[in-house]
């Protein structure tokens, strides 16, 4: 019962700050939509920034879980089509899990005047950026592909990382072609990687 109660309270904390934002969204708001007391939320989070945390390490293994998923059926064999299913089990994750992408849409803006919510926004976003830097030097090792351009791994995972997140900020206003999206990302591959 416990935990279940927990992952509500984190999951309506997602709703609730995808709607809201994080300024407007407590404790005491998050108990008002769950039907419970506010003292219920403190029970699991000793403070408001501990349900942030909690949310946002959420957000990051539903992210991780779909990316897996997407990755599993697709069953790539080389690093480079890993890098492509890792791409579009984000922008799969993007489509399905709006309210996600509109908290950490939010927190990047709110973060401009809360520096500490900037910086779990963006140790959140750094996870995903790590993971492109592994592919790619994962890719280089194997002598499967080279970069194009003067620049290294660290560079170009920040490139591909950020384009990322473009598609999905833009995903966030539309619904996106899947088919679009790979083209334009292998457009954007070519232009660091080739074979």
């Amino acid at each position: 019962m416990g935990s279940e109660r927990k992952k509500s309270i984190i999951l309506e904390a997602v709703r609730a700050t995808s709607e809201l934002g994080f300024k407007k969204t407590n404790a005491r708001s998050i108990a008002e939509r769950l039907g419970i007391q506010p003292s219920n939320v403190f029970y699991y989070f000793k403070t408001e920034p501990d349900l942030t945390k909690a949310m946002l390490a959420q957000i990051v293994l539903t992210n991780e879980d779909v990316v897996e998923k997407f990755t599993d059926k697709k069953q790539p064999t080389s690093c480079r089509q890993k890098l492509k299913c890792y791409i579009l089990g984000n922008l799969e994750w993007a489509i399905n899990h709006r309210e996600s992408v509109n908290v950490l849409l939010y927190g990047i803006c709110e973060g401009q005047s809360d520096p500490e919510l900037l910086q779990l926004i963006s140790k959140a976003l750094l996870l995903g950026e790590d993971k492109v830097y592994n592919l790619i030097v994962a890719g280089i090792a194997e002598d499967e592909f080279r970069l194009t351009i003067d620049l290294k791994p660290r560079e170009v995972a920040k490139a591909l990382h950020q384009s990322i997140i473009g598609h999905i900020v833009r995903s966030s206003t539309e619904t996106p072609s899947m088919q679009i999206y790979l083209k334009r990302m292998n457009a954007v591959l070519d232009s660091f990687i080739s074979t």
